[in-house]
């Protein structure tokens, strides 16, 4: 009989987290998520131990090793799933449903939603969230932008507005994100690691000072973005990579309850 222990993660399973996210989860995919940075660990030791934190984790261990891993995040009415990784060597024996079971456990009674991103070609996976009753409520398209690198920031209307911040989190963590004012707008881009930007907001690939401000801080880098349509070229971009079809899945954390 299997003896499969269930319990909230400590900074003792840190090591055993990150291995298992790695050996888990595509490269292609960790290495455009935080567990693809080399800060990781120092990340998930603060977050753990934060007592007011709004993230749940929860680890399924078998003889003190760590085979399945949930973490995700509350807000308000709604838990969404970040990340769930089951070591490939114990699937089929519900340790999935289990770790979802148990985080649901955790949750207060005012969350009355779950919800999780899957990609399209993660065909498993989708197959398994849609027959718990998973609901698909969108889908976005995910690139690889390559910016023409030549482009110099000309533009003296743009501020960051959080600097201080940024670089303390990034130095610390690896990752975090410039809260940009550009004229009477402001907009929000991530830094992950040492190759990507992440932006969600498309239109701002066709503003050539953006592109300069962004190339002034790291001309290398990539750009990672999201958008419902399909991404279109235009004289700032000099490559785009499809990477793939990402749903939104959601239901009802009773219904959920139901199916495990």
């Amino acid at each position: 009989m299997n003896n499969f222990k269930f319990a909230y993660a400590t900074t003792n399973d840190i090591n055993d987290i990150i291995t298992l996210m790695k050996n888990e989860f595509p490269k292609f995919t960790l290495e455009k998520s935080i567990y693809g940075t080399n800060k990781i660990n120092q990340y998930l030791k603060l977050s753990i131990t934060e007592k007011y934190s709004n993230k749940k984790r929860i680890v399924c261990k078998s003889r003190n090793r760590i085979i399945g891993y949930i973490e995700g995040i509350c807000n308000k009415d709604k838990f969404h799933i970040n990340y769930i990784a089951v070591d490939s060597e114990f699937r089929r024996k519900n340790i999935g449903k289990r770790l979802i079971e148990n985080i649901i456990k955790s949750l207060d009674k005012g969350i009355n939603k779950i919800s999780i991103h899957v990609y399209k070609h993660n065909f498993n996976a989708l197959n398994w969230y849609l027959k718990l009753g998973f609901k698909i409520i969108n889908e976005k398209n995910i690139f690889e932008i390559t910016t023409d690198s030549t482009i110099e920031n000309s533009c003296k209307d743009i501020f960051i507005l959080n600097y201080p911040q940024f670089k303390i989190e990034y130095e610390n963590f690896e990752f975090s994100y410039l809260k940009i004012q550009f004229k009477s707008e402001e907009f929000l881009i991530g830094v992950l690691g040492a190759r990507y930007f992440r932006v969600n907001n498309v239109e701002l690939l066709n503003n050539s000072k953006i592109i300069g401000f962004l190339n002034s801080i790291d001309s290398n880098r990539k750009i990672i973005i999201s958008s419902e349509y399909k991404f279109n070229f235009n004289e700032n971009i000099s490559e785009v990579k499809f990477i793939g079809k990402n749903y939104y899945l959601e239901i009802d954390k009773d219904s959920l309850i139901e199916k495990l």
